[in-house]
């Protein structure tokens, strides 16, 4: 799912000057999350591959939401 998470991403930063980060950074703090989460039993209901991308993608979309917000603020 790399490719999706860096192209989703991208989507959703795009049009935001960001400093910091950019949508590789979006995309590994969103999988390392997911990881963390997993590791920790937070995700029982991942039987399906259809149902980790949903996640994987709220999870994401989320991350490179909080990076637009925390550029804006600057």
């Amino acid at each position: 799912y790399c490719r999706q998470l860096l192209d989703l991403a991208r989507r959703r930063i795009a049009g935001t000057p960001v400093r910091v980060a950019d949508e590789a950074d979006v995309a590994l703090d969103a999988f390392a999350a997911f990881c963390r989460e997993a590791h920790a039993g937070g995700f029982p209901d991942l039987a399906h591959r259809d149902n980790l991308w949903s996640l994987l993608a709220a999870i994401t979309a989320r991350k490179a939401l909080n990076l637009v917000q925390h550029e804006r603020r600057r």
